[in-house]
């Protein structure tokens, strides 16, 4: 890798639909990007690396890619391992951001939020009782320790279900191709029941446009 190039690297972690899709936007824009994921898998660009490295192996992951001006956590494990999974990954991910000084953006979702009948918003407090949304709050309350610390630079943007292609969206391969070809759909859920959901795309744009806010803050 060129040397030059490193103090303005973009490494996303995890290659899922956010992942695959914030990379491929950032190396359109004519960013560099490394791609990390176990399997060395990701988008084709001339402007994407990709390596293969466990985000959990924080040596691994500081040998490999040792300056990022900006690192996405864009990870997804399997929703019965994210009480074993998630939190060797992120305490890695917040030592890569406190070693590098890269702006640590990560990917999250509404589990931290916990149950509730109020409008959701950021400022609602993460005050789930359960097991997976305790795993994404803490996660959160970690990362703004840090920063609150000034050892890190950390935002979250968080996402309900999205409405892309692939078996990972309530609306995926499930629903919009029957919907395009005037067929019968099958819902996962009550149909009639409020429910918020997000295109992949806009959630990798506000990924962006967080870590941008956080560079001119650091910048002012």
């Amino acid at each position: 890798m060129d040397s030059n190039l490193e103090h303005k690297l973009h490494v996303v972690v995890g290659a899922g639909e956010v992942g695959s899709s914030l990379a491929s936007q950032l190396a359109e824009s004519g960013e560099h990007v490394v791609v990390v994921t176990r399997s060395g898998t990701g988008p084709d660009h001339a402007n994407i690396e990709k390596v293969s490295v466990d985000a959990a192996d924080y040596d691994t992951l500081v040998a490999t890619v040792p300056r990022a001006a900006v690192v996405y956590n864009a990870v997804n494990p399997p929703y019965e391992k994210w009480a074993t999974d998630w939190p060797p990954i992120a305490n890695s991910l917040l030592r890569y951001a406190e070693a590098t000084g890269a702006v640590l953006v990560t990917c999250s979702n509404l589990y931290g939020y916990g149950k509730g009948n109020e409008v959701m918003t950021e400022i609602l407090p993460l005050a789930a009782t359960g097991k997976k949304g305790k795993v994404r709050a803490q996660m959160w309350h970690d990362a703004k320790k840090l920063s609150d610390a000034g050892r890190i630079r950390a935002t979250e943007v968080r996402a309900s279900d999205f409405i892309c292609k692939g078996m990972g969206s309530r609306f995926g391969d499930r629903v919009i191709p029957n919907v395009l070809k005037g067929e019968k759909v099958q819902l996962v859920g009550g149909v009639d029941v409020l429910h918020s959901s997000r295109q992949g795309n806009k959630v990798t744009n506000a990924a962006r446009i967080k870590n941008s806010e956080l560079v001119h803050i650091q910048a002012a």
